[in-house]
């Protein structure tokens, strides 16, 4: 995964994973990221909601406006590294 895109969308998808699996949380083909974080929100507690929206609409503002940004990206992955546990 990532090939040609966006470090921040990769690690939007990282981290729709990582909730999966770490807390049986999963995002349905047929939902939008929105619906997925409002899912995450009402199923989950702790920092992990906020952290999720805040990375959501990174992934919005890169994969849907099409801004490519390096501040972006880092803010991603810290995000990503803060919800993983800093993995």
């Amino acid at each position: 995964m990532g090939e040609g895109l966006s470090k921040s969308i990769v690690n939007y998808w990282l981290a729709v994973d990582f909730i999966e699996k770490r807390f049986g949380v999963a995002k349905s083909f047929w939902m939008t990221h929105r619906e997925h974080l409002d899912r995450v929100k009402s199923a989950l507690s702790g920092e992990i909601p906020s952290l999720f929206d805040r990375l959501t609409k990174i992934y919005e503002v890169v994969r849907f406006g099409g801004v490519e940004d390096d501040g972006l990206d880092k803010e991603s992955e810290d995000i990503l590294n803060r919800m993983c546990g800093g993995r």
